[in-house]
């Protein structure tokens, strides 16, 4: 607040002086004239300063950001808490609050009508025009859970299974034909033998499978998961992994990586699962708004890298997470303040362009030295014409000294009027300049004031020698007469 107490005082001081200058007599052009520039740079100081301090007060007033997750009990829920955590505990300008939600398809809606600025997505979710990245996350690989005595995705046929909603759609609907689910069974021949529900939650998911209501789940989840674990180590009615063949899956969903559920991948004894099972792979990303504040953003990015040892200590997924070198590693373009993060190290404008730029300054100030030589030259021999007419009218002067003639004197002033068009014709046609014009005009007033005074003395002295002629004449006349 002192800070901004200073500018407020420099700005009304300095508004004090412009009112002020703005005000001063005009009487002297030349000083009108300095004084509505100066009055003109500190108007334009005053706007830098003002854009400064709206620029400073945003960098540091608080900015309040939701993250939409998913269901609690899932990944994307813890993640979020230990990411709200982390982000609240190390810096004071962003808080961040989380937002349980159904599932991706919704969080791409809560970031597209703008009731969220931070939302965790599956990289296969269809996104949305103003939907920017920020950072990758961990990978989801897809498990399918069945009863033990399904050995084979054939084996589902006829059987019920627990379908997330997030492998429904938008809607969340089984019928849609362009979600993940559908157009798996359909990849199998299996889209009108299978009974579907619809469940919100794992924790749901295993509830109707230990009741014996479903057969089967399907979802995508992070290898590891606490509730996948419980539910493939559950006594009451066992349960295995059913094998992926991620080329089969990729020919109609290119979205989807080669994975694998690694032997021992939920932690107990006996291993679970007890060799590898081949799978497939989305990948969860960290989105945006390209409205929501680029500072806000930038700060959020610094703190998942920078802190990502007490995310690691809280919650292990965080070790998968990687820099987004390009808008191509995420599948959506970079948000801007994540932009600014990520390119932090790279070299600045100048010093990657340095020789570009020191060839283009020596060619400008080549330039500017020629055209300044030239400019120079120019006013020289401006300055030279315009002493060459002066040095013209001393000599006018000089020779109107020595006529004792008034029809030679006029003669003079002729000539005098003469260079007077001459310096008007070179001044059109910038051969002199209007500073040597302005010169000029007092030699020419003196000389022609010269002039007029030179003319009244001698017809003084002409009218003088009338008068003594006249008086010589008078005595002969009187003779005469008489």
């Amino acid at each position: 607040m002192r800070i901004f107490r200073s500018l407020a005082g420099t700005i009304s001081s300095l508004l004090r002086w412009i009112t002020g200058r703005s005000r001063a007599p005009q009487g002297k052009e030349g000083t009108s004239l300095y004084a509505r520039l100066i009055a003109t740079i500190a108007l334009a100081s005053i706007v830098m300063v003002v854009v400064f301090a709206v620029k400073l007060i945003r960098v540091h007033s608080p900015v309040s950001i939701t993250l939409a997750t998913a269901g609690k009990g899932g990944e994307y829920y813890a993640f979020g808490e230990t990411l709200k955590q982390v982000i609240n505990d190390n810096q004071k300008r962003v808080r961040i609050e989380t937002k349980p939600t159904p599932g991706s398809c919704r969080n791409m809606q809560l970031l597209e009508d703008g009731e969220v600025e931070l939302a965790i997505v599956q990289d296969d979710t269809l996104t949305k025009p103003s939907v920017q990245g920020v950072a990758s996350l961990f990978p989801e690989i897809l498990h399918l859970v069945a009863d033990q005595e399904i050995e084979s995705i054939g084996g589902l046929r006829g059987k019920r299974i627990a379908v997330m909603s997030s492998l429904l759609g938008e809607e969340a609907d089984p019928n849609d034909h362009g979600s993940f689910f559908y157009r798996f069974v359909e990849r199998y021949g299996m889209e009108d033998e299978l009974t579907v529900s619809k469940v919100l939650s794992l924790e749901d998911a295993n509830d109707a499978f230990l009741r014996n209501e479903v057969d089967a789940i399907i979802t995508f989840i992070a290898v590891g998961n606490q509730c996948m674990s419980r539910l493939l180590r559950q006594s009451n009615r066992p349960a295995g992994l059913l094998a992926i063949d991620a080329n089969a899956v990729r020919t109609w969903y290119p979205y989807v990586a080669d994975a694998a559920i690694h032997r021992a991948a939920f932690w107990g004894e006996p291993a679970v699962p007890e060799k590898d099972v081949p799978s497939v792979s989305v990948q969860a990303l960290l989105l945006t708004h390209k409205r929501v504040d680029k500072e806000a953003i930038r700060v959020i990015t610094k703190i998942l890298y920078e802190h990502r040892n007490k995310l690691m200590a809280e919650n292990p997924r965080a070790a998968t997470m990687r820099l987004a070198g390009s808008s191509q590693d995420l599948g959506v373009p970079l948000h801007a303040g994540a932009k600014a993060f990520y390119r932090r190290e790279r070299p600045a404008f100048i010093v990657t362009y340095a020789e570009p730029l020191a060839l283009f300054l020596s060619v400008i100030v080549l330039c500017a030295s020629g055209i300044w030589h030239i400019r120079l030259r120019l006013q020289q021999r401006q300055k030279n014409r315009a002493d060459m007419y002066n040095l013209e009218i001393l000599g006018l002067i000089e020779q109107a000294r020595k006529i004792e003639n008034i029809h030679e004197l006029r003669e003079v002033r002729q000539k005098l009027f003469d260079i007077f068009r001459r310096v008007l014709e070179d001044l059109d046609e910038d051969r002199i300049s209007a500073e040597s014009f302005q010169l000029f005009t007092f030699p020419c007033e003196v000389a022609l004031g010269a002039m007029r005074h030179h003319e009244r003395i001698l017809m003084d002295n002409a009218a003088g020698q009338a008068r003594s002629g006249d008086s010589e004449l008078s005595p002969d006349e009187s003779t005469v007469d008489q």
